[in-house]
């Protein structure tokens, strides 16, 4: 290889493409009519050598600017074909005018099939009116705009695509979109998932509060049945007190009675030994009714909490029970230093 760069083979085509022109202007040119004086042909053949290198260094410039220009090209087929992303050029028709592999790989169609078809059919039918919208508003006013589609492939199946478009003006100044497309299929079936899962988990939660709620409701009502079961069984043990706390003021109402029949019979009892017994007698038949009071308020189911003495209700509770424990010779003895009033249900 020679200084210029070129194979022998392209050297060797090259002289004879310049020995043809060579002869060709000998011949068109007039014959000299005087002989070239050494010195005259010294300095063509000189003029001639540095003719011939200014060439070749052309060559090599031209030479080095194609490798150049080569490189640059691979670097844009690196950088546009094989970009992860797919590149689309679209005009302001609605033609796509160019598109790098990637986007043709996406859309499982030949990248000549692509130039010159509507971008339109490769969009699905539902969403057509959403990229129209999009690129009318890009066509006028120029901003970028980022929107998600559901993309038709060539092969008919569909899938989500993530496009970022751009408006910008053509080498002879009329308006194009660039659209950047991905695939983003996984991405929106995990969103759909997780809303799923989401809406499982607050049926799962709702339904949880229900159960809850009705679980409590069950124990509430259980409840209200042992408190009146027991209610019940605290009524039976009630009476039987009852019943020995009426012996005492009904024995000592007969005998007040009697008192009185014997009174009115002989006639000789003073008035006040009357008074007496009938004081005596309407005490017993008030200490009978007010037990009778406080056995129903005992057993009243929706009593309302009010403020009472404590000390008080211990010696009235114990005095439902007195009788038996006086039967049963029980003497019971209460000390407090004070009284103490509490908010409750008295009975």
């Amino acid at each position: 290889m020679g200084p210029s760069g070129k194979s022998p083979k392209n050297a060797s085509s090259l002289r004879q493409q310049a020995e043809a022109v060579a002869r060709e202007q000998v011949l068109a040119s007039p014959p000299a009519t005087e002989p070239l004086s050494p010195e005259a042909t010294q300095k063509v053949l000189l003029e001639l050598q540095v003719y011939t290198i200014e060439l070749e260094l052309q060559n090599e410039e031209l030479r080095r600017a194609q490798l150049e220009l080569g490189s640059s090209q691979a670097r844009y087929f690196d950088l546009y074909d094989l970009a992860p992303v797919g590149y689309c050029t679209i005009s302001r028709q609605g033609l796509i005018l160019e598109a790098n592999l990637t986007a043709a790989g996406l859309l499982r169609v030949s990248r000549a099939a692509m130039v010159h078809q509507p971008v339109s059919r490769f969009i699905h039918a539902d969403d057509k009116d959403l990229y129209h919208l999009h690129s009318r508003r890009l066509l006028n006013t120029g901003g970028p705009a980022t929107f998600d589609l559901r993309m038709r492939r060539g092969d008919g199946t569909s899938f989500w695509g993530h496009l970022v478009a751009t408006s910008d003006q053509d080498t002879e100044g009329s308006r194009v979109l660039h659209l950047v497309l991905s695939d983003i299929t996984e991405q929106k079936q995990a969103e759909t998932e997780q809303a799923q899962q989401q809406a499982n988990l607050e049926r799962l939660n709702q339904t949880l509060e229900e159960r809850v709620q009705n679980t409590v409701a069950e124990l509430r009502r259980k409840d209200q049945l042992l408190s009146h079961q027991s209610r019940q069984a605290a009524m039976g043990e009630m009476i039987g007190h009852i019943a020995h706390q009426w012996r005492q003021p009904l024995t000592g109402l007969s005998m007040a009675l009697a008192n009185l029949r014997d009174a009115w019979r002989t006639g000789g009892v003073p008035a006040t030994e009357v008074e007496r017994d009938l004081r005596a007698g309407n005490e017993l038949i008030q200490n009978m009714s007010q037990t009778i009071t406080d056995f129903r308020n005992f057993f009243q189911p929706d009593k309302a909490r009010e403020a009472f003495s404590l000390l008080g209700q211990v010696k009235a509770s114990l005095s439902l029970i007195d009788a038996s424990f006086s039967t049963a010779r029980i003497s019971i003895q209460i000390e407090a230093a004070s009284d103490l009033r509490v908010i409750g249900f008295p009975n």
